[in-house]
């Protein structure tokens, strides 16, 4: 069968017997004028065609009937007379020894759940490290202090160790990215899955997104061959777990609870267990995790009520006015910073999963590199063309019931972001070397300041203990490595490395 598409009086006749375009699929095509795609068909090999078909067929065109003709609308700004509140159900650090009972008694809660093996770990890791100056996934980076461990194996430690502990199998789901996927499963295999049982891990990707030209609203090509796309944003997250048959492994698994966090945030606290008990103890569908800001103008997603519902805004979107409001106390009254540090409950992610149009997509214009009508591949000095990105935090507010619950950035938030400067690998790594220096004193042992001190393969909540020769007074760098007694055991007893 033949088929044609006419674009600019040139007609392409596009005669293949095992990769020929759907009559629906060009009918697409022609319907909403993009049969640029196909303007360089006559002069691709079988496997290009193949490629390229595939791309077109996976692809959304209601989205790129609804998208094609937008032109970058700015993000619509709150007034000052939104009606913008703190989250109503939200805990913060506990100080009195009222609260630290509570939370001591969420804790307990949370480890008997733990226990029950009803919680997966899922880890967002898409992005590529290029502003670490690396062409590697970022889960890829050393960050280590001392061992040099990547953030995937710091990560991938505290699963084991909590299934170690706990005596479960937990589902360790890592989202990939068309970009990090090959790497990213190939240093979990030459890492031998970081002690992980491969049954029990799970590398799934994310969607894409097309890119438009900003002027004419036509999908750009990358090659000739391969369109230009790009990831759908964490707030892809429950779409690619549908595609890829996970709510379904999850039910079978017994899985009714998802702990979330992003792969640049080496202390994050995964599965912790007073977050995980005041989770349940408020029946909540979502829980965010929270540090406080310190300044009106500080660089942070604020986690906030308009008009009932609990919704993400940028720190950008709150006019002056009201991001300087401060409490009785002296602080700001808006300062529930974003951590990317969640809780989901899996009947919430399915029921997002299966409406496509429940979470917004965000719009943002930038320099997208493209082939122009020769197949010449063009850098553009400017931004041309808008991108689409879908973020997990809009779905607070369909929730039924959110809680925020807050942390301290020196006990777990460090994200690793820049080369240099602030959330730069230095201070990343100066970072966990303060945290593990906090948690060693308060086991009995006295760290010189400065110090660089760094523990493996214990998960958060564990006990520590010492074998016998530990020294107890540390003032020059060492690599603490954990070892459990028996499986079940919360206590692990630690010991230099050498």
């Amino acid at each position: 069968m033949n088929s044609a598409v006419t674009h600019e009086s040139t007609e392409l006749n596009l005669v293949s017997a095992d990769h020929e375009l759907s009559a629906a699929l060009l009918d697409h095509i022609q319907q909403l004028n993009q049969g640029e795609v196909l303007r360089f068909w006559e002069r691709l090999s079988t496997g290009d065609r193949e490629h390229l078909s595939h791309q077109l067929a996976q692809l959304d065109w209601d989205f790129v009937e609804s998208h094609a003709t937008e032109h970058a609308p700015a993000e619509a700004q709150l007034s000052v007379d939104s009606h913008v509140t703190p989250p109503s159900r939200s805990i913060r650090w506990p100080e009195s020894t009222a609260e630290r009972h509570s939370w001591f008694e969420a804790a307990e809660e949370g480890r008997d759940f733990l226990q029950s093996g009803h919680i997966a770990v899922v880890v967002v890791a898409g992005g590529m490290a290029t502003r670490l100056g690396t062409s590697q996934p970022k889960g890829m980076f050393p960050i280590g202090p001392i061992s040099g461990r990547s953030l995937f194996h710091l990560l991938a430690e505290q699963v084991l160790a909590l299934s170690q502990r706990y005596e479960i199998e937990i589902p360790y789901l890592v989202m990939t990215s068309e970009a990090t996927h090959a790497a990213t499963e190939q240093w979990f295999e030459q890492q031998h899955w970081f002690g992980l049982d491969p049954k029990n891990v799970f590398l799934f990707q994310q969607g894409t997104a097309p890119a438009f030209d900003s002027t004419t609203g036509k999908l750009l090509m990358s090659t000739e061959s391969s369109l230009a796309l790009n990831p759908d944003g964490h707030g892809g997250l429950p779409f690619a777990m549908s595609r890829a048959g996970l709510f379904k492994e999850l039910q079978h698994r017994g899985i009714e609870t998802l702990f979330y966090h992003q792969v640049d945030n080496p202390l994050v606290h995964i599965c912790d267990p007073a977050f995980i008990g005041l989770h349940l103890r408020h029946a909540a569908e979502v829980s965010v995790k929270f540090v406080s800001k310190q300044t009106p103008d500080e660089r942070v997603g604020l986690l906030v009520e308009i008009d009932g519902r609990t919704r993400m805004i940028e720190y950008s979107d709150l006019p002056e006015s009201l991001g300087a409001l401060k409490d009785r106390d002296g602080k700001l009254q808006l300062r529930a910073g974003n951590t990317g540090i969640h809780l989901f409950q899996r009947t919430f992610l399915e029921r997002i999963a299966s409406q496509p149009a429940s979470l917004p997509w965000h719009t943002v214009h930038k320099k997208v590199p493209y082939v122009d009508a020769e197949g010449t591949l063009i850098q553009p000095e400017s931004e041309n063309a808008l991108k689409y990105e879908r973020f997990i935090f809009d779905s607070f507010s369909i929730a039924k019931s959110v809680l925020a619950v807050e942390t301290l950035r020196e006990v777990e938030f460090a994200p690793l972001k820049n080369a240099e400067g602030e959330c730069s690998a230095d201070e990343v790594k100066q970072a966990i070397i303060a945290a593990t220096a906090t948690r060693l004193r308060s086991a009995g042992v006295t760290v010189t300041e400065g110090t660089a001190v760094e523990i493996a393969n214990v998960a958060p909540d564990d006990a520590l203990t010492f074998e016998a020769g530990c020294p107890r007074r540390i003032d020059q760098p060492a690599l603490f490595h954990g070892t459990r007694r028996a499986a079940g055991f919360p206590f692990v007893r630690l010991q230099v490395q050498k």
